[in-house]
């Protein structure tokens, strides 16, 4: 038996593939849909292996010969980065488990219903991945003995990458503004009249390049349009420590940010480097509990420049397979949880750095962002 994490993994030999191809063949209805549906159509068999593609889904694929497609699986035929890691191929790997394709199969197959789910895919092209965004409904039916379902999958991704993108700049925004409240009360409050009039303009000039930011990653010129800087680590940590000194996130929590023995210097985007790591440290202060401690420190390793934020909470396991998804979210309210998304795409997309995260109890968990040391 081939092993899985998740949805069966067995297959249909190809004689027993090609008996079911011929009655789908001479069946009229499934001719008409093929001829008439106007998104993408897929026919898939109980084990989830396509037997037919409309023209528009071939055509999306760039296949040349039809059967190059036949028996294989959804992500197979998408070339999903999650179809091979497993050697029963698409839906048998950990990560298959949040995929709604696959659960909308497997819940049609269930129920004998139909199901809808939406999909967030990552495809491997001849250059790096591109990513869509379906949506998936899977209908049940019958035909000579055999169960099938139809596919009916409409590409939403233009309008999923539009609506995520105002998302993430409402979400980064409200961090900022939250930030000039802060600083704003205090200096009503006649604290220190210089040090948050500064702290205010500091803010207000993220606040604009946020805004230029925005308006750089919708027409896609955003890294043509770096401000790149000599940047000091020892510089960065004293602003961080300066923002969340009167942040609303950090009231109820302790932010600890240890000074480094080593000055670290990089060639980056300042606004930029202190948008991920703002993004980092408020998703770590939100996810906290009263009291409990945030962690904020930087480490070099080779060449590296590596900022470290560490909370005692744990990200499911679930949670922690699509954390980085443009459409995911870890907070049940609608635009927050965002920041994920945003650090990878302006940290490595943008500034050429590296976001990752690890989470395990009792641990907790630290998100890290690296970037090379200036030459």
């Amino acid at each position: 038996m081939i092993e899985t994490n998740f949805a069966p993994a067995r297959r249909l030999t190809q004689e027993e593939l090609a008996s079911q191809l011929k009655v789908i063949s001479d069946s009229e209805v499934v001719s008409v849909l093929l001829n008439s549906v106007g998104g993408l159509f897929a026919i898939v068999n109980e084990q989830r292996q396509v037997l037919s593609l409309n023209d528009k889904f071939i055509k999306m694929l760039g296949i040349t010969d039809p059967y190059e497609f036949f028996g294989l699986r959804p992500g197979e035929v998408l070339h999903c980065i999650h179809s091979d890691e497993m050697p029963g191929g698409c839906g048998t790997s950990k990560s298959c488990s949040t995929c709604g394709a696959v659960l909308a199969m497997l819940s049609s197959l269930k129920t004998d219903q139909a199901a809808e789910e939406t999909c967030a895919l990552t495809m491997k092209a001849e250059q790096g991945c591109n990513e869509l965004y379906l949506r998936i409904r899977s209908q049940p039916i019958r035909i000579e003995g055999y169960r099938l379902l139809f596919l009916f999958i409409q590409d939403i991704t233009v309008d999923q990458q539009r609506a995520v993108l105002e998302k993430t700049f409402y979400h980064d925004i409200n961090n900022l503004l939250n930030g000039l409240y802060g600083a704003s009360n205090l200096l009503l409050r006649g604290k220190s009249i210089e040090k948050y009039s500064q702290v205010i303009h500091n803010l207000s000039e993220r606040l604009i390049k946020e805004v230029e930011v925005q308006k750089m990653l919708s027409k896609h010129t955003a890294e043509a349009s770096l401000q790149k800087t000599d940047v000091a680590t020892d510089n960065l940590l004293a602003e961080i420590r300066s923002f969340y000194s009167h942040h609303p996130a950090a009231e109820k929590t302790h932010l600890e940010i240890v000074t480094s023995e080593q000055n670290v210097h990089v060639y980056s985007d300042v606004s930029l480097v202190m948008r991920v790591l703002c993004n980092m440290i408020t998703n770590a202060l939100e996810a906290s509990t009263d009291n409990e401690v945030v962690k904020v420190w930087m480490s070099k390793v080779a060449d590296r420049v590596i900022f470290h934020v560490h909370n005692n909470q744990v990200i499911p396991k679930n949670v922690q397979l699509r954390l980085f998804e443009k459409n995911f979210s870890t907070k049940t309210d609608e635009g927050r949880g965002l920041g994920t998304y945003s650090m990878k795409l302006i940290g490595e997309k943008l500034l050429g750095g590296k976001v990752r995260f690890i989470s395990a109890d009792p641990e907790g968990t630290t998100f890290t962002f690296s970037l090379p040391v200036m030459d």
